[in-house]
């Protein structure tokens, strides 16, 4: 479907009301080229995807113009061009995400990442204390009788212990 050349000059991927053009996105002027035979419909405001691998991009648009001859012989068939002005921060990759059958929002996947999870001490304390895990909460208690965790913790540590 597309070309070398085109691949050179529009490394890019968009759909836009379902049909896949090559462009060239340039954020830091706020602008996607995209050479076309014909001008897809198109309005101010509208949205448009990027395609990164598996992932589609939402990207505003809020404005576009059409250049018959616009391509500048870059594109053997497609010799007119679209400039889409794009809001560069409503780009955002869309939510669901697929790897194989691991499915959601919230996922995290790759090497040496960090997710960071804030958990109060007095409500982990509590959700052991109200499960039925009597060996969670012994290991528990046995934690807070040790002393350095007791003078880590401090005064908090006794009141922490009655809950178990």
């Amino acid at each position: 479907m597309f070309n070398q050349e085109e691949d050179f000059f529009y490394p890019d991927l968009f759909e836009i009301r379902n049909v896949e053009f090559k462009g060239q996105i340039n954020k830091e002027k706020g602008t996607i080229l995209i050479p076309c035979a014909d001008c897809p419909e198109i309005s101010d405001s509208d949205s448009i995807y990027q395609i990164i691998g598996n992932n589609k991009r939402i990207i505003k648009i809020s404005d576009y113009n059409f250049r018959k001859g616009g391509s500048l012989g870059t594109s053997e068939n497609n010799p007119n061009m679209l400039t889409l002005y794009i809001d560069t921060n409503s780009s955002k990759l869309s939510n669901n995400i697929t790897i194989g059958s691991i499915s959601g929002s919230g996922i995290q996947v790759g090497n040496s990442n960090n997710q960071n999870i804030d958990v109060n001490l007095q409500q982990l304390v509590q959700e052991i204390a109200n499960s039925e895990d009597e060996e969670a909460k012994n290991i528990l208690r046995k934690l807070f009788e040790n002393s350095t965790v007791a003078s880590l913790i401090g005064v908090g540590v006794a009141s922490l212990i009655t809950y178990l």
